[in-house]
């Protein structure tokens, strides 16, 4: 999994959320989580993340709460 799919993937997140009431309901929505999900298996792996991995984990666990 590379940064920009990761980071791509928490844009389109956050689109999502801004533009419909229930974003769960969009047709990109499961393509969209499965990346998600995809980079939190990946950020799972790093050892010792970079200050912008980390962040980026972050944001990806903060998506798929919600």
């Amino acid at each position: 999994m590379d940064t920009d799919r990761i980071r791509a993937a928490i844009r389109a997140h956050r689109r999502l959320k801004r533009i419909y009431r229930h974003p769960e309901r969009a047709p990109e929505w499961l393509e969209i989580f499965a990346d998600l999900v995809d980079a939190e298996a990946y950020f799972k792996e790093i050892r010792d993340p970079t200050p912008d991995q980390a962040l980026d984990y972050r944001r990806v666990r903060i998506a798929l709460r919600r």
